[in-house]
């Protein structure tokens, strides 16, 4: 709950201390438009007759989206006034917004009840939106009505969102007092209530910039500076000029080349003079902009007589004038040129050896629409008045630890402003855009605290018709034409995207050149694993994605294979198999039992195994196998490919094999272990039964680790791939 300590209140009504300014709190949390037993309706003007007709036609003639509007509620049998009544909306910066008004009881520290007027104003507040904010200022009137009377008033500065959208006074004036005829705020039974409101654009709602101002904003992307720093007033200047600088570099050997210092350089002399010997010199200089002290000074005139200020050089002071020796001297400096477009940096953030660190200065400091340099400039070259307008406005909102910016923008000189904050563009007036950013607000409920211009940006009036020119298309090079158009292009796909993203699916694959390297259980890591993604339609056919899978891959399409990788219930994952004859017309999605992302490892033939097509496999009588090579002195695992064995083979029948993949002697005596889970390998001891007797529920994707039997291991950490894994 805030507080609200200035009051403005004609010569019959008193406040003996400062009233409360909150979110109201309805009594019984019920909100009605009926006041008493009328059936009036009520509107921000007069009761008529046709008060619904007359507002629709009225709304089809306001700008819905305009930055400032007032409300006006009349409300009839006052006395009787028992719930919450709303005003209908009004429509500013896209929003409705509405006058609620109610009877308020609290009880004082003599437990007396007292009853007085609840006065608030609400903003979207129908919407189930979670996400969306507006700031605004607003002066809540009681409208007198009695001559003589002044209207009762008080201010608020709120931001308004979804959990804090009316804002205002629960004892805005004592109940006794609004019905008292005296007092001149109520006439046969009915008082009038008036907001004006001033509003920033909304976020977190629809807005759209190009259609209300003609212009777009830049999304912000966070911060780009690495400390405290850019918080800086010298970030500001250095910014401008890396910006400046390198837009120069890019302009050289160009049609363009020399644009920037012709529109921003200005030259100012220095200059030392000694007043009793004939010794003068002088040093012209070119600059990009102007530091102008801010503490202190009133305005920018001020700033500019101090920044051109003649200094004294006496006592011990004096200047070595070489063979004249030690003379008294002046010396400082004048304009004897001054760019098209101005750039002013006002000095708000300067050290104080107090506190050792940089602080930010609020003082207020004011700066003109039109401004005449005319006094500081000394030029027989220039001819045209040094008079400018005042084209931006550059704010800062916060302290030398963050804030928040924004820039008003006037963009074609003609005093109609733009308030830039981010993405989001709206129209705004000269007293927002200029006025509100003097600084010294300390005590003005309706400017944000520590809110300033830092940056000032002026156009010569003999150079706004050329600076200020419409683009046209002739004007914007044909390579930044097809970057745009490729950025549009782009965009519509990533639309079209989201758009259609409910009928794709994600298919992962992976290759058995994932599995090398692998030392854990299964084949690979799915949290360090690289997957070779494609996004397809859910409806597609397998056969249309192995198609697809055979040309992104680079390999025929009889040359592959899918197996999808399923979670086994012991906590496995491992390879299934696919029917491809059966399944070839079936959707993906089907398939992957509505798996998304479905992941799959992709068989492919080695490229010199000499084989034209892949391996059938029959799934009745034929298993998948994958091995492992357990080395105990180094304690690693080596992937040795796969292979497909008859269920009915012995396990004996592997031996060869493996000694082959890992280039042992053909009769090499080997362990085979066989991985049935995370952490659990067990020996396979008689090596001459069949495969699905010797496995533990023999499936596809079973793992096989092996070693060499016949060396020693028995000094290792690890002799064998069952204490590798425990």
């Amino acid at each position: 709950m805030n507080h609200l300590n200035q009051v403005v209140y004609d010569k019959h009504c008193h406040l003996s201390e400062s009233e409360e300014m909150d979110t109201r709190e309805d009594e019984n949390g019920q909100v009605q438009t009926d006041i008493g037993e009328t059936d009036e309706r009520y509107l921000n003007g007069d009761i008529t007759e046709n008060s619904v007709t007359n507002q629709e036609e009225a709304m089809e003639d306001e700008d819905e989206a305009r930055s400032s509007a007032t409300l006006r509620f009349v409300v009839p049998n006052f006395s009787r006034l028992k719930e919450t009544a709303l005003s209908p909306p009004t429509y500013i910066r896209n929003l409705p917004w509405k006058i609620m008004v109610m009877p308020r009881t609290t009880h004082g520290q003599d437990r007396q009840p007292t009853r007085s007027l609840g006065f608030f104003l609400q903003c979207n507040g129908e919407s189930d939106s979670s996400t969306w904010s507006c700031n605004a200022i607003a002066d809540l009137k009681l409208i007198s009505q009695k001559e003589g009377v002044e209207n009762f008033s008080r201010k608020i500065q709120h931001l308004f969102y979804s959990k804090e959208n009316d804002w205002g006074f629960s004892h805005f004036m004592t109940w006794s007092d609004v019905l008292d005829p005296e007092k001149g705020f109520i006439k046969d039974d009915t008082v009038i209530l008036e907001v004006s409101v001033s509003a920033d654009a909304p976020h977190g709602v629809s807005w759209d910039s190009k259609k209300h101002t003609g212009y777009v904003g830049l999304k912000n992307q966070g911060a780009t500076w690495e400390t405290l720093d850019s918080f800086m007033q010298h970030d500001v200047q250095e910014l401008c000029r890396v910006l400046l600088d390198n837009m120069e570099s890019k302009m050289k050997g160009t049609c363009v080349e020399g644009t920037i210092p012709r529109l921003f350089e200005g030259k100012m002399t220095s200059f030392l003079r000694c007043k009793h010997v004939n010794y003068t010199s002088s040093r012209k200089e070119p600059f990009y902009d102007i530091q102008l002290n801010v503490k202190g000074k009133k305005n920018i005139i001020e700033s500019f007589k101090d920044y051109c200020a003649t200094e004294t050089l006496d006592g011990e002071n004096k200047y070595d004038a070489g063979e004249y020796g030690l003379q008294e001297a002046e010396k400082g400096i004048f304009f004897s040129s001054l760019p098209p477009v101005l750039h002013l940096h006002l000095l708000r953030f300067q050290y104080d050896p107090l506190t050792d660190q940089n602080i930010k200065i609020n003082d207020r400091f004011e700066f003109p629409e039109k401004l005449n340099l005319e006094e500081f400039l000394k030029s027989e070259e220039e001819t045209d008045p040094p008079v400018y307008t005042l084209h931006a406005v550059l704010v800062h909102s916060g302290d030398n630890h963050g804030g928040h910016y924004v820039v008003f923008i006037n963009p074609k000189g003609d005093g109609k402003w733009c308030k830039f904050d981010d993405d989001v563009v709206s129209r705004c007036s000269k007293q927002e855009a200029v006025d509100h950013n003097f600084g010294g607000n300390e005590d003005d409920i309706t400017v944000k605290h520590c809110t300033n211009a830092y940056m000032l940006v002026y156009i010569r009036d003999s150079a706004i018709a050329d600076v200020l020119q419409p683009v046209t298309e002739q004007d914007i090079p044909d390579q930044l034409v097809e970057r745009l158009s490729e950025e549009r292009r782009q965009e519509t796909l990533r639309r079209k995207e989201r758009n259609e993203a409910h009928l794709y699916m994600t298919v992962q694959i992976v290759t058995s050149d994932s599995f090398c390297g692998h030392q854990g259980t299964d084949l690979f890591d799915p949290d360090k694993i690289n997957y070779r993604c494609f996004k397809v339609k859910k409806m597609s056919t397998l056969r249309d994605f192995m198609e697809l899978v055979a040309e992104q891959m680079k390999y025929p399409l009889e040359m592959i294979r899918p197996w999808p990788l399923i979670y086994r219930t012991n906590q496995t994952c491992r390879p299934v198999a696919v029917d491809l004859e059966v399944d070839s017309n079936k959707s993906i999605i089907d398939i992957a039992d509505s798996t998304s992302p479905w992941t799959i490892f992709l068989e492919t033939v080695e490229p010199d195994s000499g084989l034209p097509c892949i391996q059938e496999f029959d799934k009745e009588s034929d298993v998948l196998l994958f091995f492992k090579l357990y080395d105990p002195k180094n304690k690693r695992m080596s992937y040795c490919g796969h292979t497909y064995m008859s269920i009915n083979s012995r396990a004996r029948s592997l031996v060869p094999i493996l000694n082959d993949r890992a280039g042992f002697p053909e009769d090499t005596e080997l362990l085979l272990f066989e991985e049935v889970k995370p952490n659990v390998v067990e020996r396979i001891e008689n090596i001459d039964l069949p495969l699905e007797k010797v496995l533990d529920e023999l499936m596809d994707g079973d793992i096989i680790v092996f070693q060499r039997a016949d060396i020693n291991f028995a000094d290792c950490e690890l002799p064998t791939a069952k204490e590798y894994f425990r």
